[in-house]
């Protein structure tokens, strides 16, 4: 009996020491996390957070089998650290939303033109090599399609009509017709230095003295119309000098459609955001619990915006991989080390 005593008190004493050895492993690890990097670090900081606010509400939420004063002080180092982590991330959520919100208002739809209009000159860009055929303009003639149920010739009607809303389309191809009236005035006077016989036959004309040629060339512009251009997408798009026009078209025919078909849904999620926006904001006065709620609430609404999703990616390395990988975590070692400091997980 005494032995088995022994061996008892032996074991009690071994698990108290093995639980004060992980407490304080654990609240060492904790401690050292240093939260002062840069992108690289952002994701690691999600990954620590997660686990923070996983801990954090399994040891208040679960009955406690060690020391008050214990949970007291590992509950207290675990809101100080993640509170530093919110700090850390709050700005690079908010400045995605913020983003998108801005660009997606319809109440400002020369912001949305831009954004809109920047990622087709974009997608067209990285599909330069690819497809041929993704063109920024075979792109505008999508969308027209898709809100206006239009075609191509429909939207050259248009500009056609009202060449005084399109001045960037019609300043680039009278820039292409000048230049090749230009080359051609440049071609003849090449003809004419080697005489007006070699000019008359080569242009087939009987021009008497090299004057009248070279009043002829002088006078040359291009038989080629700008009508010629609007043959197709592709041959607008390639005659196309900057980007004006390409706003122009989208403002003008596109934008309208676009508010018509999307304002009720889109009115929807900026309100939405916006109010994540509000959240994030004040996110320091809130309660821990609440923090951590608005950060998932965040964190869901990226997760679910393929563009925001992407303008996070690109501005801080998360992916939704990385999302996904953290709401599938196996979180056994976590509840190993929670019982083993005292927390009683489902009454175990």
């Amino acid at each position: 009996m005494k032995l088995n005593k022994i061996y008892k008190e032996l074991l009690i004493e071994s698990l108290v020491s093995e639980s004060d050895m992980m407490l304080e492993t654990e609240i060492a690890r904790i401690k050292a996390f240093e939260v002062n990097g840069g992108r690289d670090m952002i994701l690691p900081y999600f990954e620590m957070l997660y686990e923070l606010e996983y801990k954090y509400n399994q040891i208040l939420n679960n009955p406690f089998r060690g020391n008050e004063t214990r949970k007291e002080n590992i509950v207290n180092i675990i809101a100080s650290k993640a509170k530093e982590l919110i700090s850390k991330l709050v700005p690079t959520l908010l400045s995605v939303f913020k983003q998108w919100v801005n660009n997606h208002n319809t109440d400002d739809m020369e912001t949305f033109t831009n954004t809109r209009v920047q990622e087709l000159i974009d997608s067209a860009e990285e599909m330069r090599d690819i497809d041929e055929g993704h063109s920024v303009m075979s792109q505008l003639v999508g969308e027209y399609k898709r809100y206006g149920n239009g075609d191509y010739n429909k939207l050259i009607n248009i500009i056609e009509r009202n060449p005084e809303q399109f001045p960037g389309v019609y300043e680039s191809l009278s820039e292409i017709t000048d230049e090749m009236s230009d080359n051609e005035r440049a071609d003849m006077e090449d003809e004419l230095s080697n005489g007006l016989e070699y000019f008359n036959d080569n242009r087939s004309t009987s021009f008497e003295t090299e004057d009248e040629a070279q009043d002829y060339i002088d006078g040359y512009t291009s038989e080629i119309e700008i009508a010629a251009f609007f043959h197709d997408a592709e041959s607008l798009d390639d005659a196309m000098n900057g980007t004006a026009g390409y706003y122009e078209i989208f403002s003008v025919i596109i934008a309208p459609l676009w508010r018509r078909h999307w304002e009720g849904q889109v009115s929807e999620h900026v309100y939405e955001n916006q109010e994540i926006v509000n959240d994030l904001e004040k996110i320091e006065t809130l309660p821990l619990k609440k923090q951590f709620g608005e950060i998932n609430k965040a964190l869901n609404a990226t997760h679910a915006n393929g563009s925001m999703m992407d303008h996070y990616e690109n501005e801080y390395g998360v992916t939704k991989d990385d999302l996904d990988a953290l709401s599938n975590y196996d979180v056994d070692d976590w509840n190993k080390e929670l019982r083993l400091i005292g927390t009683a997980l489902g009454g175990n």
